[in-house]
């Protein structure tokens, strides 16, 4: 009886894991940044805004 009480409880709490781990992922802030994005594209800064943070994320790797 216990051993079924405890199994219930570790479900729930996985699924609400899951639950957490996917609004992590795919919640309204992502939305934010795809539609910024778009903005971006659409006026131009997107390729040059990707280009440098490009170029510093490799300057970093070469630094370490």
């Amino acid at each position: 009886m216990i051993q079924n009480i405890f199994v219930g409880v570790m479900c729930v709490i996985v699924a609400a894991v899951a639950v957490w781990g996917w609004w992590l992922e795919n919640g309204p802030e992502k939305k934010d940044a795809e539609k910024q994005e778009q903005e971006r594209m659409q006026t131009g800064q997107g390729t040059a805004a990707a280009e440098s943070s490009q170029k510093s994320s490799i300057e970093k790797k070469e630094k370490k």
